[in-house]
């Protein structure tokens, strides 16, 4: 491994993909100028943004010299998930720390996590915690995104994360061996570059957990994912529902190719019913079809998650009865 500043033993790379990010850009630039252990390189991928985000950002370089900041800026429109890829691929890091545009990072995300790359061989990729903030940079509940983290480190087991789906791409730091190993597979799929990504690490185990809030998520009407994580916001976005069911049936289908071979017997039974279920599910949305979400809570498989079979009917509920519906 190169030495990078200081002598640290491997170097890390942040990838940032923006797009229209004016608004925010500079407090999470910011963020990585204030870290404790300073990135080696910050690659920016600038996807046409029709606003001052690259005006920003090319001032920002200018001013910050002593920061290894890289722009490039595409040439048309390659959606997030390809444009993160580029980005990634494009770093000449250990390790990839992926950015979104408007988060903020704890002071403090690089060198901690850094120091499990360094300690333990194994880990292919780490996820970290995070907690939500509005628009104005405040703290909304300070409670931690992945609430169901029961230690402070450890696997993030394959059974755990095909029933909550949960790793951001904004919490996500992946050795760049995986980047180049798994990126064209998922591109190849039109896939985003995260939950699937974490799919195929967690079946080979390679992915771990670190349960400490390194991330502030920012949440605001631009965000092009955003969380839904009460059966309130579920309700009042019954559409998202619709759309949420599609994409994880989608993530299960086309990563199956390149996991199926890593599972058990039992654990391909297992994610064949919950491939099902999402299929099932995703459907009886879109006929508005409340009876069929509900037999849907009998389907049995620790890999299916109860709570979003109950939020199925919910939706299930809202979609026939809401009006001006089509």
């Amino acid at each position: 491994m190169a030495f990078g500043p200081n002598k640290y033993i491997m170097k890390y790379s942040i990838v940032l993909a923006t797009y229209n990010g004016s608004k925010y850009i500079k407090q999470q630039l910011d963020s990585f100028k204030n870290q404790t252990r300073i990135p080696d390189e910050i690659i920016i991928c600038d996807d046409g943004s029709s606003d001052n985000t690259i005006t920003i950002i090319e001032s920002y370089i200018k001013e910050n010299s002593e920061l290894n900041i890289i722009l490039y800026k595409n040439e048309y429109n390659l959606g997030y998930s390809a444009n993160f890829y580029k980005a990634a691929n494009l770093s000449t890091g250990d390790v990839i720390f992926f950015s979104d545009q408007d988060d903020i990072w704890n002071k403090d995300k690089i060198l901690k996590v850094s120091a499990y790359f360094e300690n333990y061989a194994n880990i292919g990729a780490l996820l970290c915690n995070y907690t939500l903030i509005d628009e104005n940079s405040n703290f909304i509940n300070n409670k931690k995104g992945y609430a169901f983290f029961k230690r402070a480190f450890g696997l993030y087991k394959f059974s755990d994360l095909v029933k909550t789906f949960s790793c951001g791409g904004l919490n996500l730091a992946v050795r760049k061996e995986y980047i180049h190993k798994y990126s064209q597979y998922i591109l190849d799929r039109n896939l985003s570059h995260d939950v699937p990504l974490g799919i195929i690490l967690s079946s080979i185990k390679k992915l771990y957990f670190l349960d400490e809030v390194l991330v502030y998520h920012r949440v605001h009407n631009n965000n092009v994912t955003r969380p839904s994580n009460s059966l309130s916001d579920r309700i009042l976005n019954y559409k998202k529902q619709l759309k949420s069911t599609y994409h994880k049936h989608n993530w299960l289908q086309e990563c199956k190719q390149s996991i199926y071979d890593n599972l058990t017997d039992q654990e391909k039974k297992w994610y064949d019913t919950e491939l099902i279920f999402y299929k099932e599910s995703h459907s009886a949305l879109k006929e508005k079809n409340i009876f069929k979400t509900i037999t849907l809570l009998f389907k049995s498989s620790p890999y299916i998650n109860k709570q979003i079979a109950i939020y199925n009917v919910f939706a299930a509920f809202m979609m026939k009865f809401a009006k001006n519906e089509e």
